[in-house]
């Protein structure tokens, strides 16, 4: 169960990797991963061997990764993460390097608090439509998501 709470900020990548952004000369890609503060990817949290209200809280860093991947700049018009349903606009935390010139890439994080004694899957998703200059080209758009599981508290060993 994500928190209601998150906080996002903008920050310069250097990461340019070829993608699957569609579109004329307009061409993005989005990327999302997911790390406790410390690095630990999501998919390997576990839960405390004794939980107790305050060992259950955890929190996560979702890293989104905007890059222009075609020969021209463009606008970001659209970025969303959405968390099981609850949407986040992070397009604010990007509107400070728009446009993108080809070959930049921008990482956005945002953080959120999660329950990690209570089971479930958790699906995060992010969408990223974005414009060239000539607005005859046509938008384009792509989009990732980021799958874990959690397992729930695990019952205590006896001594």
């Amino acid at each position: 169960e994500f928190g209601k709470g998150g906080e996002g900020k903008s920050m310069k990548g250097d990461s340019g990797k070829g993608g699957s952004g569609t579109g004329g000369p307009c061409k993005v890609e989005v990327d999302v991963q997911c790390t406790t503060p410390e690095g630990l990817d999501c998919r390997a949290i576990t839960p405390p061997p004794s939980p107790n209200g305050l060992d259950c809280e955890e929190i996560l860093v979702f890293k989104v990764e905007v890059s222009n991947i075609g020969q021209n700049d463009i606008d970001v018009t659209r970025l969303d993460l959405d968390l099981d349903g609850f949407v986040v606009d992070l397009l604010l935390d990007l509107v400070q390097t728009n446009p993108l010139e080809p070959g930049d890439t921008e990482l956005v994080e945002y953080k959120v608090g999660i329950n990690i004694c209570v089971p479930g899957e958790a699906v995060v998703k992010v969408f990223v439509e974005a414009e060239p200059p000539d607005p005859k080209a046509g938008m384009c758009r792509d989009d990732d998501e980021f799958k874990f599981t959690i397992d729930g508290a695990p019952q205590p060993t006896p001594p």
